[in-house]
């Protein structure tokens, strides 16, 4: 898979997908620009690629693996073929704070009265504890 091909399949997996995608060939310039891109592929030289992470502040990281090397790629198709892979991964589920039943009116009522009634309690000069 080659750049533009990527480009075009994220475009189809996600309705205005912002700038998930950014391309810079390094054989000009040093450094990579600023971009907002969250994945900015980067042409090193003949046969060589790597992936940069923005941090949505300006600054771009280069990509590492588990073992924080940086990572390398010998062609476009490797780097782009990664991207895809890392966009389709399974994310973890989410955590029980966004669970739609806490965050109801009436979950959250019950939690404010309950918080209320530890007040009163220590005004009182009860001792702490749960209803």
């Amino acid at each position: 898979m080659k750049y533009r091909e990527l480009g075009a399949r994220i475009d189809a997996m996600v309705p205005r997908p912002g700038r998930p995608l950014g391309w810079y060939d390094a054989r000009w310039r040093k450094r990579p620009t600023t971009t907002e891109a969250s994945y900015l592929i980067v042409r090193l030289g003949w046969r060589r690629f790597t992936i940069y992470h923005t941090d949505g502040r300006g600054q771009a990281s280069q990509g590492m693996d588990d073992a924080c090397v940086p990572l390398l790629f010998r062609s476009e198709g490797a780097v782009c073929d990664y991207v895809w892979a890392q966009l389709n991964e399974r994310r973890p589920q989410p955590s029980a704070s966004s669970d739609p039943t806490r965050t109801s009116a009436e979950y959250l009522a019950e939690k404010r009265r309950r918080l209320e009634a530890r007040f009163a309690a220590r005004e009182a000069g009860e001792p702490a504890g749960e209803e």
